[in-house]
């Protein structure tokens, strides 16, 4: 135990801290065999019976839901793509919208998810928390020749060992560019090193406002299908540019970060990709 606490501190997954006010509860330390008969340590908040920590939390409180593989299918497939030429025409630069329109480029660069592009008014409450999982201003590094930016998730649901996970966004110079974005919304709405990374006028940049932002600019853009469009949208654009872009599968499961194959649901072939496969099966040659 001592040599796994010394090196989760060494890889910076704990830390320590002063000892706290009384009254205080701790609960004990202690390994699991995982099925590959390696050791999984645990912190066992259930012990000792009637008088842990889990024991003074109602049920309601910890009530978990868990979402069926047919529902996230349903999610993603409802979730239009969005496609970069679409960016530019859904952004401005006031401060909402510079930084809704930096969200949607960087996301869409980055192949992110919602939850890592945003957060709750309560998540921005819990200061330890928040500084160890949402994006911050501390976490965008740009290159000194400003052509490409690294974006660092300290919290990702593919980062199974916690060390937080670097995204590089290179600089294209079109109107849709993510570096481009990131540099003006640092120019024009400054703010403290571990500051969010974005904000908004009222206060934290939430799920509803980016989903409900997203699909207001889609409806003042005459798109009918507006309300088809979701937090999951850049992320599925993404893949289906890559796809139409001709990138190898491994290359886009890459860019996403999925462990799964779970992206091949994310994107079609176009009729364009379809017919050159067909041209190079049919004639051997390649277009």
């Amino acid at each position: 135990m001592a040599e796994k606490i010394s090196s989760d501190l060494m890889l910076r997954r704990i830390s320590i801290i002063a000892l706290p006010a009384l009254p205080f509860m701790s609960s004990p330390l202690g390994f699991v065999e995982k099925h590959n008969r390696g050791l999984r340590k645990i912190h066992h908040l259930s012990f000792p019976e009637k008088t842990s920590i889990n024991d003074y939390i109602s049920e309601e409180a910890a009530y978990v839901k868990y979402t069926s593989f047919e529902e996230q299918i349903e999610q993603i497939t409802l979730a239009r793509p969005i496609s970069a030429r679409q960016l530019p025409t859904l952004s401005n630069t006031e401060i909402d919208d510079l930084n809704f329109s930096t969200a949607l480029k960087v996301s869409f660069a980055g192949f992110l998810r919602t939850k890592e592009i945003t957060y709750e008014p309560k998540d921005i409450k819990n200061r330890p928390v928040f500084e160890h999982t949402k994006l911050q201003r501390r976490d965008i590094t740009f290159a000194d020749n400003d052509e490409h930016a690294i974006v660092f998730l300290r919290s990702s649901k593919s980062d199974k060992e916690h060390q937080g996970v670097e995204i590089v966004l290179a600089r294209t110079g079109a109107p849709s560019c993510p570096v481009i974005a990131l540099k003006s919304l640092f120019k024009l709405d400054p703010q403290s090193p571990r500051s969010p990374l974005l904000r908004t006028a009222k206060g934290a940049f939430s799920r509803h406002f980016y989903i409900s932002t997203l699909r207001s600019r889609l409806r003042n853009a005459s798109h009918e299908d507006f309300k088809r469009f979701s937090g999951h949208s850049p992320r599925r654009g993404a893949t289906q540019q890559a796809a139409d872009f001709g990138m190898p599968n491994e290359d886009i499961q890459r860019l996403g970060r999925w462990s799964s194959d779970a992206f091949k649901g994310y994107f079609d072939y176009s009729y364009t990709h379809k017919y050159y496969l067909s041209h190079r099966f049919l004639t051997g040659r390649s277009m």
